[in-house]
């Protein structure tokens, strides 16, 4: 290889290599072979909520279905509906493709931590690309990569709740694709800002989604104006990229708004949407962990300098970049601002979702960009003035790390005599990792301000390699624990499983109060009455929380339950395990089989009607008999006595899909234990009937005298448009990236 081919090949793909070094430095604990000094992320959302969906639509993907409903959590979830399960996003459906390539008949824990892991690696070659269009230095756009893929915003809470993470990944590509859009005006270019929309939208945080969506059409605004696009090419392109964008997202967003409408989330207060930062959380731009365990408006002190570095030379992307962290910033204080009940009245879609400070996503890419600008700035060529200036602001960064290595000494001299009896045992590390970053700093700006003639082309190699540090001191040890596994053999399910495996077509369902892991049913194929998901369908939430616990284990078919109490309220059930582990009060976690065999479905030939569902739920307490009688809101089928003996079997039982061959010798309501929600479907011997809110939460259908084949599905009446919609937009934007590059307008 000669060597001007080499130079060509290390300049297009040195960068990913760096990138790669960088990713696995940050990961190989989590994959290395030596099982002792594997890691893995803590227990909680990652390893409950993430880990459970992906499971349940991996197992329908096996099963040759689409994950629209799963029965593993509150008692039947519209799963497709909750943007979370991630049901149309791209890059996990390359991993279940990869793992049933392999043979893998469920969902192996490790993919789920490879996905994250990649999506670090997506996340910082976009910033990458996005920055080098910016016309920066390969050096300069690595700093600025590196920054908001390793910084305090990626690396706290978003890999816990990977859909964060997987979400804000896509906004450099966006971003982007916007810029070559609006500057060439071609097809092949909306198709790719759209599709880059897109991805974003499916990976499955809304309210991450709709703040990148703001910020990128801001910076398309931005753009045009920079540019000088006329009013009439800015108009319609900003439509049809808004239009097309909202094609290809129908798919899930038609099912979410659908849920969401009928959901716990409808009825959000401004309270529990307006928190947001406390004022002194800046504070850990400087110090990390004084105020909270995540940090994520921290990026670094080197990078922190060289943001405020990049506005001595002012520009209009600088101070676009500077307004976006500085509004950014003030908005994730919240209601504290006072700005956040404007956007809750205003902006659609802002009270869906509670707590202002991920907003933190646009002070993090804000400071990575300008961090980049000034890496351009400190790495380029200086002027002797500019060299000069450098030299007289020494003194300042070696006061300033004299400073912190005191304070450094202070604190560890405190923790060493136990003299800090506060919660801040850990602040000594803290400020040694702000001292780590200062000495880092302080040495860039010495050997950039007397630069010798060696560091003129190691400089960005070296200020990399710090910025690397620093991260890695402050963020790494966030969320990792020792690796475990998440579904380990339990004492206290194991006479469920037993039951579960000895007949497989057997219903029921468990129920605990003892604190399982939150999607203990997904986890471990089972049925459970509870979830984690912050979001549930309102009926069921009210039914759940407001009837006794008798009425709703019988309505729901609950067999076990996991308790902390000595007693239940059930005098037959049987006591079938226990942990042995005692708490404090002397007690152990127990498992108690209930006396009566669970229901899938019941006859009622008597009905009360009542005003509400919410005086269903007031009357079902009192009730003398929960499976004579049918419970139903404003109007009654007609019914009438049972004048011989009637039966249900089941004969299809799967997700989503219930199918009864029922028999009755009068006209009654059939109620099926799962829970109620807009979207089921019935059919009696092939003709449709109306599905109705039985028992306060769930499913019923009245029926006619004698033989009845009663099939139940779930299929919202808006999903299968949406995703036509969707699939046609899909087709149009591919084909306008493979075949859209003539220009298609000029500046006007």
């Amino acid at each position: 290889m000669s060597l001007s081919r080499a130079r060509r090949w290390a300049d297009r793909y040195g960068p990913v290599l760096v990138l790669g070094a960088v990713c696995a430095l940050f990961f190989w604990r989590f994959f290395t072979p030596e099982a002792r000094d594997r890691v893995g992320y803590e227990a909680g959302d990652f390893t409950e909520t993430f880990y459970g969906f992906h499971q349940q639509t991996y197992a329908a993907f096996v099963a040759g279905r689409w994950a629209d409903w799963a029965d593993c959590l509150w008692s039947g979830y519209p799963l497709g509906a909750d943007p979370q399960a991630q049901l149309f996003y791209p890059p996990k459906w390359v991993t279940f493709v990869a793992l049933r390539a392999q043979g893998y008949g469920h969902f192996p824990f490790e993919a789920l931590t490879v996905e994250v892991a990649a999506h670090y690696l997506i996340l910082s070659l976009g910033t990458y690309a996005w920055l080098r269009g910016r016309q920066l230095r390969r050096g300069a756009a690595l700093l600025g990569a590196v920054v908001f893929a390793y910084g305090g915003y990626a690396m706290s809470y978003a890999p816990l709740q990977s859909a964060v993470l997987m979400t804000a990944t896509w906004l450099p590509y966006i971003l982007w694709m916007l810029d070559r859009y609006a500057e060439r005006g071609r097809a092949r270019d909306l198709g790719w800002a759209a599709l880059a929309s897109a991805t974003a939208f499916y990976a499955g945080h809304p309210q991450t989604f709709l703040h990148i969506a703001l910020l990128s059409g801001l910076y398309w605004l931005y753009r045009l104006w920079q540019l000088r696009r006329g009013r009439a090419w800015a108009a319609g392109a900003t439509a049809l990229l808004a239009g097309f964008i909202l094609a290809l997202i129908a798919a899930q967003l038609a099912p979410t708004v659908g849920f969401n409408l009928a959901s716990t989330r409808a009825s959000i207060t401004y309270a529990e949407a307006s928190t947001g930062f406390p004022f002194v959380d800046p504070l850990q731009m400087i110090v990390t962990g004084v105020v909270s365990h995540w940090h994520p408006l921290f990026v670094g002190l080197l990078p922190l300098g060289l943001a405020v570095y990049a506005l001595r030379r002012p520009s209009h992307e600088r101070w676009f970049w500077l307004a976006v962290g500085g509004v950014g910033l003030l908005l994730s204080f919240g209601e504290r601002a006072g700005w956040t009940g404007v956007l809750f009245n205003l902006l659609p879609g802002w009270d869906l979702f509670r707590g202002q400070e991920r907003l933190a996503v646009w002070v993090s890419f804000a400071l990575a960009t300008l961090a980049a600008f000034g890496g351009q700035d400190a790495l380029g060529p200086l002027t002797r003035a500019a060299r000069r200036a450098l030299a007289r602001s020494i003194p300042g960064n070696l006061a300033l790390w004299a400073g912190f290595g005191l304070l450094a000494l202070s604190g560890t001299l405190l923790a060493r005599l136990d003299l800090d009896r506060t919660d801040w045992r850990a602040l000594p590390d803290r400020v040694g990792v702000m001292w780590l970053g200062a000495s880092l700093a302080l040495a860039f700006w010495l050997l950039r301000a007397h630069a010798m003639r060696w560091t003129r082309t190691a400089l960005p190699a070296l200020v990399l390699a710090a910025v690397v540090t620093e991260l890695y001191a402050a963020n790494r040890p966030l969320n990792i624990v020792p690796a475990f596994d998440p579904t380990p053999p339990s004492v206290l399910l194991e006479p469920a499983l037993q039951a579960r495996d000895a007949a497989p077509t057997r219903f029921f369902r468990i129920s605990d109060d003892r604190g399982l892991p939150g999607h203990v049913g997904c986890l471990y194929g089972l049925r459970h009455i509870d979830g984690r998901t912050p979001i549930k369908l309102a009926t069921y939430a009210q039914f759940r929380d407001r009837l006794p616990e008798r009425v709703r284990w019988s309505l729901l078919g609950v067999a076990y339950v996991v308790t902390g109490r000595a007693q239940i309220d059930d005098p037959g059930a049987t006591l079938v395990a226990d942990d042995g582990l005692a708490d404090g009060a002397g007690l152990t976690t127990r498992t108690y089989r209930l006396a009566a065999e669970p229901q899938r479905a019941w006859l009622s030939h008597t009905i009360v009607v009542a005003a509400s569902v919410e005086a269903v739920l007031e009357l079902l307490p009192g009730a003398d008999d929960l499976f004579g009688t049918a419970w139903l809101v404003d109007a009654a089928p007609p019914v009438s006595p049972a004048f011989g003996p009637e039966s249900i079997s089941v004969l299809v039982d799967t997700p989503g899909h219930i199918q009864l061959a029922i028999e009755t010798t009068a006209p009654a309501v059939v109620t099926v234990s799962e829970a109620f929600a807009p979207g089921w479907r019935a059919t009696l011997n092939g003709q449709p009937a109306e599905v109705r809110v039985s028992d306060g939460a769930l499913i019923g259908i009245a029926l006619p005298v004698g033989s009845t084949t009663l099939d139940l599905t779930y299929a919202a009446a808006e999903i299968e448009p949406a995703r036509w919609a969707s699939a046609v937009a899909l087709l149009v934007a591919l084909a306008l990236v493979l075949f859209g590059g003539t220009r298609r307008s000029g500046h006007s």
